[in-house]
């Protein structure tokens, strides 16, 4: 049972609430702390980069 993964998702739809100092202290802890391997996998992006893009095609389409 020692060995056993674990998963812990850190979320919240509001930006700039701490999520990622939060995400890497916690990881920190979990570490140095209790001696358990950590894999911290960051899935959050730009919501800005798929707008642009789509903005982009819309304009090309419309020429």
């Amino acid at each position: 049972m020692e060995n056993t993964p674990v998963s812990i998702a850190v979320c919240n739809q509001k930006g700039g609430v701490g999520k990622s100092t939060f995400t890497v202290l916690l990881a920190s802890h979990l570490h140095y702390t209790l001696q358990r391997d950590v894999l911290v996998v960051d899935c959050d992006y730009p919501l800005i980069v798929p707008k642009n893009r789509i903005s982009n095609l819309l304009n090309l389409i419309l020429r």
